[in-house]
């Protein structure tokens, strides 16, 4: 639908402010918009995907922080919304079986959102399976774990098979395979940056009724805007870390008192 079009169908118009932020008044503004103009949010291997329209595949690889996570399902379970929500195993910022994010993930999956696998393909642990075996053994892991199904795998930084379209799988939705997502406009806010239309305003034109649409959490869990992607990694190391130390005060009596973390450039 243009962008003229937007008025004749009664919605609310977007707010002029609201294409270019990153807080989390405008991650609810934006999905506000969405669903004004009527969007259906389902999952990677929902079956009935295909017959709604517009509809949007929510999409959230978790890199750095469940706890910036966290604050968007909330608010995205107040407004109704559902997302994917894909964790890594082998991440370098968080312990995703530690207890603090056991939780959160826990918070997460209560709100109904679904769970994916967030999967890192630089790092191969060894020759005894291939990456369709670890990819398997990943996702088995999640469910075991969690007790819900896994039905999609994202990829952390992708290599040329999975790019190149050649890699396959049966038993999950890949993000990356043109098959798989085929007719679903892919859009990402990576690094803070949008490389045409921002996602607020494609919803509020729809401009592609089938949006695979990845957010990455930590650039929204911001109350003012301005904030840079080093300070929104600053955020995510500190909140790491006072969950770690909590669990440590709690249980570990040799720990001693509370440390304070100093983030410094060298």
């Amino acid at each position: 639908m243009p962008r003229g079009d937007e008025q004749a169908i009664g919605a609310r118009p977007l707010a002029p402010s609201a294409a270019s932020g990153f807080t989390r008044d405008d991650y609810r503004a934006m999905l506000e918009t969405a669903l004004d103009r009527g969007y259906a949010f389902k999952a990677f291997d929902d079956p009935e995907r295909d017959a709604a329209e517009p509809v949007c595949l929510l999409r959230h690889d978790i890199d750095a922080d469940l706890g910036a996570a966290a604050t968007l399902a909330q608010i995205e379970h107040g407004l109704g919304v559902r997302a994917t929500y894909f964790l890594m195993l082998r991440s370098p910022m968080y312990n995703l079986f530690g207890r603090a994010n056991h939780r959160l993930v826990q918070e997460i999956l209560e709100q109904g959102h679904w769970l994916g696998l967030h999967y890192d393909e630089g790092f191969y642990p060894d020759g005894r399976l291939t990456l369709h075996d670890w990819v398997e053994l990943e996702a088995d892991v999640l469910r075991r774990v969690f007790g819900v199904d896994v039905g999609a795998v994202s990829f952390h930084q992708p290599g040329p098979e999975v790019l190149e379209n050649t890699f396959k799988l049966e038993d999950l939705v890949n993000t990356y395979d043109r098959d798989d997502v085929g007719g679903f406009e892919y859009v990402s806010d990576s690094n803070m940056v949008w490389r045409a239309q921002s996602a607020a305003e494609i919803f509020s034109g729809v401009v592609h009724p089938r949006l695979h649409l990845l957010i990455h959490p930590l650039w929204w869990v911001a109350e003012e805007r301005g904030v840079t992607t080093r300070e929104a990694f600053d955020r995510a190391l500190r909140a790491n870390w006072e969950r770690s130390q909590e669990q440590m005060l709690e249980t570990e009596r040799a720990y001693g008192p509370r440390r304070s973390f100093t983030i410094g450039a060298e």
